[in-house]
């Protein structure tokens, strides 16, 4: 609005000059003079107050507010200055902006540079275009940017953005190249197709607020970069794909992420690494990756927990300390492509699935010291064609529970390890032969032996091995016909292994206890310590000494350690070395006896034992 004249005093009130005076008021919009006021009154309806001559300033102000009401008709007033296209400015966003730049809120595709506020109770308005739009800059808003139909922030190259207050958008905020992006949200981003959507491999997702899908879309956050949330991610209503957030590079989570078809996702053939520590759920599934998720928090979906997506050969690994869990499976690995799973698991935490706690296609390996269960399978390894001899290799030191079977394998090659506390309910079947059982980890444990066979709950079995420093006690009686291999710590028989075929004990492990052994060999660096403290120990079959083994016997004043042989026994020059307990002892004692003689002892022709004779010294 442009005005020209002269104003003078008389009297109390001001009046504008006489027809001896120039004066004109002209109210101009987009360039043209829209009305005009003057000593030339063919443009207006002039007439006279009552002064002739003159007008009041009650005159003037009024047309001046009937055109300014004429103007707001068409558009709001530019609030945000400077006017763009502009670059490099300090652009402050006040009162009510609504399609400043054609169907733009505020500001074009080629304004560079320019540092953008939108203060506090002010808004930035588009009814068809962008709300804000440039190609570099940084954005600070602090109010309410809106588009309905288009996005509310769209950069190009870069977009620095920290948000106090609200964008909500066909999408919510966008960068369409690959710059450097990092947007902070402490307040409300929204979006129908999408909330957060960048592209470039170097962005930084930030969210302490609310992101959020109003439609059915894509997802709440979708970056090529990665996305950090401390704040709570809505994947909205459904009917669409919905997912909560995407991030190409990396996803970690502290606060709450819901989603549609999944909470959480990742690049599909990359490494890269979801880690949660607060909630993600969706009705699909809740997270979706290769594999490689760290989980301290919870994870839950209607259909899986975790879906590990076969779609790269790379080797993935998850690390579960928290909760995993879906209504039909706790975590499915299965393949997308013709590339096989190849998914290391750590599991302290639970994870459950109402039909199968662990659904695999590939090749896992896993260790569980916390719960993993289903209605039906506990862990159960499904073929896919692709696949040639997958297996499983599981050590268990927590539970693992399914009313069909706790654990079923896929053909033969499978391994089951068994540290102490562990606990299977359930059977573990396979459905080929050419498995291994063992007995594993530290500490000390007890097993019924008698669950270990074709008919029994551990089946198809066939090679038995105690592994590792644990103590392991045997109880019950075998129907096992395989190998017995110990490989380390010790294993101690009070039961009865004369159903297996032969037991080899190597070095640095130790074979004890009172029960019954079959056929048995001692390598170089071996132990036979028979009896649990002073006892006896049978081989229902022959028995054989390295001569770098050593048979470890215990003495007391009531007798010693003695083992009985059944078959013959081959001494092979090994070591006999003796503790002694109690007050008093004998000077002579039987530690071995066998029933088909003694081979390799000096002198032993016709002896069938072995007299340990005690040598008083002063």
């Amino acid at each position: 609005m442009s005005r020209s004249g002269l104003i003078r005093k008389r009297g109390p009130a001001e009046r504008f000059s006489d027809r001896r005076h120039r004066f004109d008021i002209t109210v101009s919009y987009a360039g043209k003079d829209v009305v005009r006021y003057g000593d030339d009154c063919t443009s207006v309806n002039c007439r006279d107050d009552g002064k002739l001559g003159m007008f009041s300033r009650t005159a003037v102000t009024a047309l001046l507010a009937a055109s300014i009401v004429m103007l707001a008709a068409g558009s709001a007033w530019a609030v945000c200055t400077p006017a763009s296209p502009v670059n490099n400015a300090a652009v402050t966003c006040t009162g009510a902006t609504a399609d400043q730049n054609g169907i733009d809120g505020y500001g074009s595709a080629t304004d560079t540079g320019n540092v953008i506020t939108v203060e506090a109770g002010a808004s930035v308005t588009a009814t068809g275009g962008r709300g804000l739009v440039f190609d570099t800059g940084s954005v600070a808003n602090h109010g309410s940017i809106v588009s309905p139909n288009n996005d509310g922030i769209r950069g190009g190259n870069s977009l620095p953005l920290t948000n106090y207050g609200s964008i909500t958008g066909l999408q919510g905020v966008v960068t369409d190249r690959p710059g450097a992006a990092t947007i902070v949200n402490y307040g409300l981003i929204d979006g129908i197709v999408r909330g957060v959507r960048t592209l470039g491999a170097d962005n930084l997702v930030i969210n302490h607020g609310t992101i959020r899908l109003s439609g059915a879309g894509f997802a709440a956050v979708t970056t090529v970069g990665t996305f950090i949330n401390y704040g709570e991610v809505d994947g909205g209503p459904g009917g669409g794909s919905n997912s909560g957030a995407f991030g190409a590079r990396g996803l970690t989570n502290y606060g709450v992420i819901r989603g549609q078809e999944s909470g959480a996702s990742t690049q599909l053939n990359s490494s890269v690494i979801i880690a949660n520590f607060g909630t993600i759920t969706a009705v699909g599934n809740a997270i979706r990756s290769p594999g490689n998720v760290l989980n301290a928090g919870t994870v839950m979906g209607n259909h899986a927990g975790l879906l590990v997506d076969g779609h790269s050969a790379l080797p993935q690994r998850t690390e579960n300390s928290g909760t995993i869990s879906g209504g039909t499976y706790g975590i499915e690995a299965v393949t997308f492509s013709n590339l096989a799973i190849n998914l290391a698991l750590a599991n302290s935490g639970a994870i459950s699935g109402g039909n199968t706690g662990i659904r695999i296609q590939g090749n896992l390996t896993a260790t569980n010291s916390g719960t993993i269960a289903g209605g039906s399978y506990g862990i159960q390894h499904v073929p896919f064609g692709v696949f040639v001899n997958p297996h499983l290799n599981i050590t268990n030191s927590g539970t693992i529970s399914g009313s069909v079977a706790a654990i079923e394998f896929l053909g033969g090659g499978n391994t089951l390890t068994l540290a102490p506390g562990s606990i299977i309910n359930g059977l573990v079947q396979a459905t080929a032969g050419g498995n291994t059982f063992q007995l594993g980890g530290s500490g000390a444990g007890t097993f019924d032996i008698s669950t270990l066979g074709d008919t029994a709950q551990y089946r198809r079995f066939a090679t038995f091995n105690k592994v590792e420093s644990s103590v392991w006690t045997l109880t019950g009686v075998a129907s096992y016909g395989g190998d017995v291999n110990v490989n380390g710590g010790t294993l101690l028989v009070n039961g009865s292994l004369a159903s297996a075929s032969t037991m080899f004990v190597n070095a640095g492990a130790t074979l004890g206890g009172s029960g019954t052994l079959p056929s048995t060999i001692l390598g170089g660096g071996a132990t036979l310590a028979a009896g649990n403290s002073v006892g006896t120990l049978t081989v229902q079959g022959d028995l054989a000494f390295d001569a770098a083994a050593t048979y470890l016997v215990e003495v007391d004043s009531t007798g010693s350690d003695r083992t009985n042989v059944v078959g013959s026994a081959t001494l092979g020059g090994a070591t006999v070395t003796a503790s002694f307990t109690g007050s008093s002892i004998a000077n002579r004692y039987t530690i071995l006896r066998a029933a088909n003689g003694l081979i390799g002892l000096r002198h032993a022709d016709g002896q069938r034992a072995v007299r340990l004779h005690i040598q008083p010294q002063l």
